[in-house]
């Protein structure tokens, strides 16, 4: 499971949300938000109306909302997810989500809560209504998804008239990862990125990059430190086995093999 640092690393490498939900990365998940794009199973019909100058989702009682996602998400070969409900949401009566993102997901997601209780229940659009939680794959997955953006294909299914389902929710970009990625790679979008790895980001030292980086600085220190020191060794024998020469043919050999091994492996989970 990955945490909001890990999540905030990942972002526009592994996992792209459009737009990205700054004030919405929680400790170990995001927070997604309605959009106005919503329909009963009923009646397949929209559920989203005016009130009072707000757009608001009314899942009549005992009706199923199917609610889209107002983020775009994609995920590379290593990053699945699960959605999950929100307490504010189980607490007033609606059931529980629960399924998945599978890796290479591409578009919004489509998200059905039912109404359980006997008094409709009502969602601001633009406000929080699901979670998601982020997952490494120990394998990068061999399957590419398949499923439209928006799951719009089961929105025709079970009968939403093709007329209720807007033009923007197909639109081309919503399904296509690298229209996706430009879009997070915008200057606004940035600027959202760069203050959340400011204020929640691990700090350099602490990055593998980092340590990539150093460890053949270190590797050179030693060295230097016992071509340095080897000539003022005082005991004869140390001296007749070459600290120096043992270091370069065998220890740095061995530790090489070692940090090839693991920046081999960094550059494949990558």
């Amino acid at each position: 499971m990955l945490s909001n640092v890990d999540i905030i690393s990942e972002l526009n490498k592994n996992i792209f949300i459009y737009p990205l939900p700054e004030e919405h990365i929680r400790g170990s998940s995001v927070n997604l938000k309605a959009s106005e794009w919503a329909w009963s199973i009923t009646t397949c019909q929209s559920i989203v109306s005016e009130i009072e100058g707000n757009q608001i989702i009314t899942i009549p009682a005992n009706d199923t909302g199917l609610i889209e996602t107002e983020e775009v998400i994609y995920t590379s070969k290593k990053i699945s997810g699960t959605y999950h409900s929100k307490v504010s949401l189980v607490s007033a009566g609606m059931g529980h989500i629960g399924t998945t993102l599978d890796p290479t997901w591409c578009g919004n997601s489509l998200i059905a809560i039912h109404n359980h209780s006997s008094n409709p229940f009502r969602i601001h659009v633009g406000h929080t209504f699901v979670t998601i939680m982020f997952y490494y794959l120990k394998s990068n997955t061999t399957k590419i998804n398949t499923n439209t953006s928006g799951q719009t294909e089961v929105l025709t299914e079970i009968g939403i008239p093709a007329a209720l389902i807007p033009a923007e929710l197909r639109a081309e970009w919503r399904k296509n990862p690298d229209d996706i990625i430009r879009r997070c790679n915008s200057t606004n979008e940035l600027a959202k990125l760069k203050s959340l790895r400011n204020k929640f980001g691990l700090p350099l030292y602490r990055t593998k990059k980092f340590l990539y980086a150093i460890f053949p600085i270190i590797l050179i220190l030693i060295g230097v430190i016992i071509w340095f020191m080897e000539p003022r060794v005082q005991n004869e024998m140390i001296r007749a086995n070459g600290i120096l020469d043992w270091y370069l043919k065998v220890g740095l050999s061995g530790v090489l093999a070692t940090y090839i091994l693991l920046l081999i492996n960094h550059i494949s989970e990558g």
